[in-house]
This record gives structure tokens, sequence and C-alpha cells, in this order.
């Protein structure tokens, strides 16, 4: 079976690099579980040929004054860096640019940065699929994976999307029940890039009321390569219809969407399409995070879908665990 850890965290996305950090400096032994190729989460970075493209979240903010020591922590380590855009909103008054009401940050040179530099030393295994969790009391909790292995820790905190969380908990009454209640909406994504520079000039442009929630410039973020790489999120509605669809399809649509909208545009160079079934959280738990008996849940399902709700709803959870804050918080 192995080592037996003081705690292990399923899930390599924000919360959990972040918890498993927190907890690994404060002289704790961590294993960190995931079952895709690489760290990252929601805030992936997708390479593709000579360029690598944010698919998934596109910025955090900090707005909680409890996390400025962690922003001010990356920003000197150069993992994060503010992304000054411009910005744009479309919507029925027309075409407008929006001052953000927070500064928006962006891992450098690719949004899975943070979470890359939360891991650095960390014990984390890829490519293993948490598909049983077992409290078994004073001799800790019991963790199986779908090729066959078994890891066992004093604790457990799951990270994963509320649904795909829910399903591994489901044995768990309290937790299962309120992690069943949260909702996702899905995201479709098309990244492309184009040869030779465009006429356009902004970072991100938000749209309402169009089967397009957002587009930005990739390139137009600090640390990126030069060219035109541009992602573009298709909206909740149209995503949660066309979520079945192939991602060439996605591609597609997206790609002809876009040439309507930016006249001008040549054709994409190459066009990638991309689902995230659980992107946005549309009802979250409203608790920072759950606990029974040795194990955890945290994440933004907690407490909405933001990059810096995963980071708070994980502080809170580190501080419960290590005593510095009231459980019930």
């Amino acid at each position: 079976m192995g080592e037996h850890w003081d705690a292990i965290v399923v899930g390599a996305g924000v919360a959990g690099a972040f918890m498993a950090r927190m907890l690994t400096d404060s002289g704790r032994r961590v294993l960190v579980l995931d079952k895709g190729r690489g760290p990252g989460g929601r805030t992936s970075t997708r390479r593709v040929d000579e360029t690598a493209f944010d698919h998934g979240a596109q910025y955090a903010t900090f707005r909680s004054g409890c996390l400025e020591q962690f922003r001010e922590q990356w920003l000197k380590k150069g993992w994060l860096a503010p992304w000054d855009g411009p910005f744009y909103l479309h919507d029925e008054r027309g075409l407008r640019e929006v001052v953000p009401t927070a500064t928006r940050y962006v891992g450098v040179p690719g949004m899975n940065q943070l979470v890359s530099g939360l891991l650095e030393g960390i014990s984390t295994v890829f490519g293993e699929e948490v598909c049983e969790v077992h409290d078994r009391g004073d001799q800790g909790a019991l963790l199986e994976t779908r090729s066959g292995q078994s890891f066992t820790g004093e604790r457990v905190c799951i990270t994963l999307p509320a649904p795909q969380a829910a399903h591994l908990l489901s044995g768990f009454g309290g937790i299962g029940s309120e992690l069943e209640r949260v909702r996702f909406a899905p995201c479709l994504v098309a990244m492309l890039t184009f040869e030779g520079d465009t006429s356009y000039e902004f970072g991100g442009m938000g749209f309402k009321n169009e089967k397009v929630s957002w587009v930005a410039r990739n390139q137009s973020k600090p640390g990126r390569p030069p060219g035109e790489q541009w992602v573009i999120h298709g909206s909740s509605d149209w995503s949660r219809e066309y979520l079945e669809e192939s991602r060439e399809w996605i591609a597609d649509e997206l790609h002809q969407w876009v040439h309507g909208a930016f006249p001008g545009l040549p054709q994409a160079h190459c066009k990638v399409g991309h689902r995230w079934k659980y992107a946005l959280v549309e009802q979250a738990v409203g608790r920072s995070f759950m606990t029974e008996g040795r194990i955890s849940v945290c994440g933004d399902g907690m407490l909405g879908g933001k990059v810096e709700a995963a980071l708070l709803s994980a502080l809170s959870l580190y501080e419960s665990w290590t005593g510095q804050q009231d459980p019930s918080h």
C-alpha cells in the first residue's frame, strides 16, 4: 500500500494546489492525485503546435484582503502579472470599453503557471483517477484509483468539480447531498491562430445575448509569444445545447461566428475545439468548505465559480485543519 501521508489532495487545480502548498509549508507530508496529464484544472494551458492558449479561466482577481500576501508572493516569483487589456463589452447598447473594478491577473507564461508553481516540490501523481474513498476512523483514510492503486493518509481534501465530487462521495450522506445541489454550466471553446497581424487591438471582449460570451486575444497577455491567438468561449445556453457535438464542429461553428463579428479577419491558420463540461458555477454550496470525518471538500463550487473563490475556499479549509480558525467557518 506504500507511504502513509499526512494529507492527500485530490485534484491538481487552483484549490488543490493552494491547499497542498499551504500544508507542505506548514510541515505536513502531502500527496496530490489528479486524473489529468498535468496541473491546472480549469486554469490549464493548451499547447497547440508552437503556441499555447489559456482556454479555461482567463484571469484571476484578488479582491479579498486575506489573499493579498499570497498575491504579492506570486507576483515576486513571476508566476502572475497584471493583464492590462483593454477590455470591451458588446451588448444591446453596442460596443464600449469597460474598466474592471479590480486588477485582472494572469499566469505567466500561461494561466497554469500559478498551479505549477504551487506544486513545485510536492509529490504529485497524474493519470490516477480516484474512484473510491473510505474513512477508516483512527486508521485514517483510504483512496483507491481506477488503475488499482491504493493510497492512505490521515486526511483527504477533495477539490474536484462538485458533480464529480458528489459521485465520488455518494456514500457520505451529508456532503454528498449538498454537493448534488451545486449546478455548473458548460462552455464550448475554440482556439484560433491567424497568420500575420489583424487590425484588432484589444485584450478581452465580453458579449451578451450572443452564442459567444467571451473573446480574448491571448497574445495581449504578458509573457505570451507573438502572433494572433484568439480564444472564443461559447455562451452557457449555446454550450449546453450543443455540448455533445464534436470538437471539430465546435471549432468550425465558433470560427464562423468570429468572422461575422470581426470583419476582415483572415481564415484561421489553426483551429481547435474544446469542451468544458463543468466550466461555470451557477449555484454554489454557499459555505467555504465541508468536512465529514477525515474527508473534506473545497473548491470553487463552495463559494462561486472564480479562481478567487477557489483560493478562499482552500484557505478556509486549511485554517480549519490547522486550528487557526473556527472549523464551522
